[in-house]
């Protein structure tokens, strides 16, 4: 499990993302989760994903979906990522999945709770779903060179960290 770091002094993770792990945690939302993961593999995922690599030349990718156990032939949790930005107090957070019928890169399914927002690859994150989820609006090109000049300009000055006492 990652937990982004929202990159300021304090060495505990937010209360957004505690709220997140301990939902995690719980076995009745780990059903839910699984639910959801199936549901939407089988029904936006697996379309998807057969757009670009085709299940008549690639059937071996594919395993027919018809129960959740139906899963473990398909896909297995590479790791989660906690993010540093959230909803209603809970932290979004995606996990990332080994797959078969994408196995040049992850699955990566973003949620809230147990609801899935979008799947992206890393490289188009955070996705214009995720974004209007958290309310936050996707740079265009053109916008995200002049906000990465303002980001540098507002880096926090290097410092040299001591372990904190309280770990």
């Amino acid at each position: 499990m990652i937990i982004q770091d929202l990159k300021n002094l304090n060495p505990d993770p937010e209360k957004s993302q505690i709220n997140a792990i301990n939902f995690l945690l719980d076995l009745e939302n780990q059903t839910e989760i699984i639910k959801s993961v199936f549901k939407y593999i089988r029904d936006v995922a697996y379309p998807d994903m057969q757009s670009y690599i085709p299940k008549k030349e690639f059937p071996e990718r594919y395993h027919d979906l018809k129960s959740i156990d139906d899963l473990y032939y398909v896909i297995g949790v590479q790791h989660i990522n906690i993010h540093d930005f959230s909803k209603d107090e809970f932290a979004l957070y995606t996990i990332s999945f080994y797959s078969t019928f994408n196995y040049e890169s992850q699955l990566n399914l973003t949620f809230h709770k147990a609801r899935i927002i979008d799947h992206i690859e890393w490289s188009d994150f955070p996705s214009e779903k995720v974004a209007l989820e958290i309310g936050m609006r996707v740079l265009k090109e053109e916008e995200y060179e002049e906000y990465a000049e303002r980001e540098k300009e507002n880096q926090i000055e290097l410092i040299i960290y001591k372990p904190h006492p309280k770990y």
